[in-house]
C-alpha cells in the first residue's frame, strides 16, 4: 500500500476544494425562508500603543465578546449558508446582498 506523502496530499485536496467551489458556484440555490439568529463576535476594544514615533503599534482587548443580530439561510441543494445583519429599509427583511449565488 502506497502512502500519500503531503505535498501529493495538498495537490488532490486543492483540486477537489476548487471542483466543490464550482459546483456551490453553479448551483441554482433554492433558499429556503430565513432564520433569526445571535452570533457571538468579537468587539475589539483599544488598550493602549506601544512603541514610540509616528507610527506606534495599537494593542487591543480581543476578548470582549458582544451578541450580534442578524439572519441566516442554507441552500436546500448544496448547503451553502448566507448570514447578513443588514436590513432592506422599505421591508425591513434580511438583504443578502441581492445575489443568489
Amino acid at each position: 500500500m502506497t502512502t500519500e506523502n503531503l505535498t501529493k496530499r495538498v495537490t488532490r485536496l486543492s483540486g477537489e476544494l476548487a471542483e466543490a467551489e464550482a459546483r456551490i458556484i453553479a448551483c441554482n440555490h433554492m433558499f429556503p425562508e430565513f432564520t433569526q439568529v445571535v452570533r457571538q463576535v468579537s468587539d475589539p476594544i483599544l488598550l493602549r500603543y506601544e512603541g514610540k514615533g509616528s507610527d506606534p503599534e495599537a494593542i487591543y482587548d480581543q476578548n470582549n465578546k458582544k451578541d450580534e443580530h442578524g439572519w441566516e439561510r442554507t441552500c436546500e441543494r448544496c448547503g451553502k449558508l448566507e448570514y447578513t445583519t443588514k436590513t432592506q429599509p422599505v421591508t425591513f427583511g434580511p438583504d443578502f446582498g441581492g445575489s443568489h449565488r
